[in-house]
């Protein structure tokens, strides 16, 4: 099953898991990059409603697209000390619930560090997509490293 957070000021559940990837991939491909980057708020609601709707036993997994940098909550560009400890300790909390975070850096105003540490505390794997024309070679070797099963 597949869900979706947005974020800007604040991470939105946009989708609960389901299994309508062709809606889901229509969802995606309407948005565009505006306003704020609050990269923990994304984590955190993303965790919440992973925790809420699959079995403790299902193996969970984020995949964090951003092309900026963590701007929210707080103050400060292009650097923001507390965005930054905001996502890591979101991902500390993925970490905890045995979520894996599989980064994507997309463009050159991302904050490839962080993105790269946010993958390290949970085991999961940073890719750079300089442009949009590398994220879909990017999301087949994340589709192949994710755990799944096929129900018939």
């Amino acid at each position: 099953r597949i869900g979706l957070v947005s974020y800007s000021d604040f991470g939105v559940l946009e989708r609960n898991l389901d299994r309508d990837f062709n809606s889901m991939k229509d969802k995606i491909s309407t948005y565009q990059a505006n306003g704020y980057t609050n990269i923990g708020d994304a984590i955190l609601k993303a965790t919440t409603h992973l925790n809420a709707e699959s079995p403790s036993r299902t193996k969970k997994t984020i995949v964090l697209l951003s092309d900026g940098q963590a701007t929210k909550p707080g103050y400060g560009l292009p650097t923001n000390p507390t965005a930054i400890n905001y996502a890591i300790s979101q991902a500390r909390n993925a970490a905890n619930y045995n979520i894996r975070i599989y980064t994507v850096s997309l463009g050159n105003q991302t904050d490839i560090n962080l993105m790269t540490q946010i993958a390290t505390i949970t085991g999961g794997r940073h890719h750079y997509a300089p442009t949009t024309g590398d994220l879909y070679d990017i999301f087949e070797e994340i589709a192949e490293r994710v755990p799944s099963s096929l129900i018939g």
